[in-house]
């Protein structure tokens, strides 16, 4: 709603611009807006002191004054060059910043990483998530209700399959997008390829029938077997590495 507003007043900003005074078009939509203040502030019943109030006003006259002579460029813009080309050029304004924050205010661009120290045994949670990464567990009960738990088949896992691993969930809704992402996006394995209509990003994660017949021959064992309990302890610092310097 507020995209389609503000392109209906930028197509009717240019359209008034061509033929009258820019500043007078940017004064009327300020005076417009004052409309709605003092209508504010006539039926909020508060002293206009109390609406109008600010502890930095100098800072606050210079930001509306800048405002002002930013709307103003703009509109005259829109009639210049024409509403594509200016929206293409404040679509920018991020990379422009980013890019003049380097040699004027010493800024460092690329990746910042955001470290969290925290012990975990068997499984640990991802962020604020409800995905636990579970690589490593294998034991009785070890589900955590209402999440997606992570297992791994790696050969160093207790079930050494080799490569991949499974999602333990009770959502079913997940199960059956799962179900279709693994498998190329396909919502069924008996239907002809033609035939289906895929319905959500696919991945060709599905497991092998080589390497699923593995993981059934030695599942027998891996379940009457001890597993190894890991911890943060068998993983290195994170923060040491070059790469995340």
């Amino acid at each position: 709603m507020c995209i389609r507003d503000s392109s209906c007043m930028d197509g009717v900003s240019k359209y008034l611009a061509e033929n009258n005074n820019v500043i007078s078009l940017v004064a009327f939509r300020y005076w417009f807006i004052l409309v709605f203040i003092f209508s504010y502030w006539i039926f909020s019943k508060k002293r206009f002191q109390e609406i109008a109030y600010t502890k930095q006003p100098f800072l606050q006259f210079a930001r509306g004054l800048i405002l002002s002579l930013n709307n103003c460029i703009v509109v005259y813009t829109f009639a210049l060059i024409g509403l594509v080309e200016t929206h293409a050029v404040i679509a920018c304004y991020p990379l422009i910043v980013a890019g003049l924050s380097v040699p004027f205010l010493g800024e460092k661009l690329g990746l910042r990483w955001t470290w969290k120290e925290e012990e975990w045994v068997d499984y640990y949670q991802i962020g604020n998530t409800n995905v636990y990464d579970a690589a490593v567990l294998w034991k009785m009960g070890g589900y955590i209700p209402s999440t997606h738990m992570c297992l791994s088949f790696q050969f160093q896992k207790h079930l050494k399959i080799g490569r991949g691993g499974m999602i333990l969930t009770d959502n079913k809704e997940a199960f059956e997008m799962m179900s279709e992402m693994v498998y190329d996006g396909r919502n069924s394995r008996d239907i002809p390829w033609r035939e289906q209509n895929i319905k959500t990003v696919g991945y060709h994660y599905y497991m092998t029938p080589e390497a699923a017949q593995t993981g059934l021959d030695k599942f027998e064992e891996a379940v009457v077997s001890e597993p190894k309990i890991w911890t943060d302890r068998d993983y290195p610092d994170l923060r040491t590495m070059d790469v995340f310097k």
